[in-house]
């Protein structure tokens, strides 16, 4: 066998002190310049779908992680949570609401009236329900029911969440047939806080700055500045406008956004839970607790047959377990009380097949929209219990019902001030977003007059410029995602967002090789040479 060669002269050495130290100065350069800034980033706050994690336990820093590498990115998220804020200065119950940290109490579909305990509750009759038999203290009507979800659909007015996931304020203890979620289209808990909650605008929810995002952002926008100062005219001469220095600009301009965001939103350290007719009802189960609430609810005294929204009408309810025909089997029995009398359904709740089925809401205790006016009211409701409500929908086609001239559920929110852009916010996202876009064009000119220096290839330029526009777009894409969430809801599927981020990464993947590459050749990384 041949003997190894041991001559390595010809091998190029890159292990050796020289080269060491300028691998730990590219490693500063590239956490003080870019991976720091994402420590600015504000978590508390989200906007659109992304509300949904504002207040989770165990989440990805998903805001950091894209900031990372599309810092533009991160700014238009700052801009827009500001926005968000001063919109609802007014009100911090609706601030909070916008950023994701407001959480409901929901019905969910295992729900079912009290038993041996009577509540009020709104409810959309079946057509044709006065004609319904009248049951006796013999006889009952042999009519099987039971209740569906009806009105706001998951995914489209609230999230379902697991409570343990989530750090909220307070202590929250939810019966069977309730779950806590947090809303999605916030017009629809924008209603109910609207129509139900005493002076919602005196309600105080804790938001203070949070110090250290602040130090951290102020911090770094100097560690820019004495980069940028401090770079050689050699640099600028060798890379021009392709210039490493040069791509610290966004970042420090996500900082900036940053450091006003974290003093004008703050910081929400937990979600609070919004005292609903809901919460209310579920709280007068038994073993449930509900402590730390924010709201307190209108007085209200509701009549049977008062109507809410889209024909909603308010009933009494109550389950009892009776025996039947002689035999020992126990069986539900749905009582409800309305205009028209007494009227007594077998309940059968697993059913598929059933005489009559009321489809109650999950979130809204009067339903889905606050439109037309209720005739004269036939009986007085008890007080004790006139803020538990729910609601039913009828069996036939919703043309055939008395109550269709209500506008479609799609219609009901339209006009919510949750759904629409002022013209303040329009002026104040605009100019940001302007101003922004400019700045790294401008300071790129005053710096090296767009030449493209004595040493930079095509393909280090194409690549930054590219990471530069690229970084741009994903701005423009957070301000379309939302504007289209704002006004159409999930319209736009999460993976086209996740598919749309993940192509803008590779120009940044791709602008990072090149900063190391410069950096690497200006600080003379190269062959060891031997002593």
């Amino acid at each position: 066998m041949p003997a190894l060669p041991t001559d390595t002269a010809d091998v190029p050495q890159y292990v050796c002190y020289q080269n060491a130290e300028i691998l730990k100065a590219l490693a500063f350069f590239m956490g003080s310049n870019f991976l720091a800034h994402t420590a600015s980033v504000p978590s508390s706050g989200e906007l659109g779908r992304y509300t949904k994690r504002a207040a989770a336990r165990k989440s990805l820093p998903y805001a950091a992680i894209i900031s990372l590498f599309l810092p533009f990115g991160g700014l238009a998220r700052a801009v827009l949570l500001v926005a968000q804020q001063l919109k609802w200065k007014s009100s911090e119950l609706h601030a909070a609401l916008a950023h994701g940290c407001i959480f409901i109490v929901a019905r969910t579909e295992d729900w079912e009236p009290a038993l041996n305990r009577t509540e009020i509750v709104y409810v959309k009759l079946p057509y044709n329900y006065e004609k319904l038999g009248h049951a006796s203290k013999s006889t009952h009507s042999r009519l099987y029911a039971k209740f569906e979800i009806q009105g706001e659909k998951e995914d489209v007015s609230h999230w379902s969440i697991q409570q343990q996931d989530y750090l909220l304020h307070g202590e929250q203890r939810l019966p069977a047939g309730y779950t806590l979620a947090i809303p999605a289209d916030k017009s629809i808990t924008g209603r109910i806080i609207g129509t139900t909650i005493s002076e919602p605008d005196k309600v105080k929810i804790h938001h203070p700055p949070n110090l250290l995002r602040v130090a951290a952002a102020i911090v770094q926008i100097v560690s820019a500045i004495v980069t940028i100062a401090t770079s050689t005219t050699d640099q600028l001469t060798n890379w021009g406008y392709s210039s490493y220095m040069l791509s610290v600009i966004p970042y420090a301009l996500m900082s900036a956004m940053n450091l006003a965001c974290t003093g004008v939103v703050g910081d929400y350290s937990s979600g609070y839970v919004l005292r609903t007719h809901i919460m209310e009802e579920a709280r007068r189960r038994p073993s449930a607790l509900f402590d730390g609430t924010v709201g307190t609810l209108k007085d209200r005294s509701d009549l049977i047959g008062s109507r809410g929204a889209s024909g909603y009408t308010a009933v009494k309810l109550c389950l009892k377990e009776r025996t039947f025909d002689r035999s020992e089997q126990i069986a539900k029995v749905l009582v409800v009380e309305t205009e028209y009398g007494v009227k007594e359904f077998l309940y059968n709740p697993g059913s598929t097949d059933c005489d009559v089925r009321f489809r109650i809401s999950a979130i809204s205790h009067d339903g889905p929209g606050n439109y037309g006016h209720s005739p004269k009211p036939q009986h007085k409701m008890d007080t004790l219990d006139s803020d538990v409500i729910s609601e039913s929908e009828t069996l036939v086609n919703e043309d055939e019902s008395p109550f269709s001239e209500n506008p479609p559920y799609k219609d009901i929110f339209r006009h919510s001030a949750f759904k629409e852009v002022s013209w303040f916010e329009i002026l104040y996202i605009s100019i940001s977003f302007i101003v922004a876009l400019l700045i790294p064009y401008v300071l790129i000119y005053v710096f090296t007059n767009f030449d493209k220096g004595e040493k930079s290839t095509f393909a280090q330029r194409a690549w930054m410029m590219t990471w530069l526009a690229a970084d741009q777009v994903s701005a423009l894409g957070t301000l379309i995602a939302w504007l289209v969430w704002t006004k159409w809801a999930g319209v736009i599927p999460t993976f086209v967002h996740y598919c749309f981020i993940s192509v803008l990464t590779i120009p940044a993947m791709g602008g990072f090789i090149v900063v190391g590459q410069m950096f690497l050749e200006d600080r003379g990384f190269g062959t060891c040479l031997n002593s």
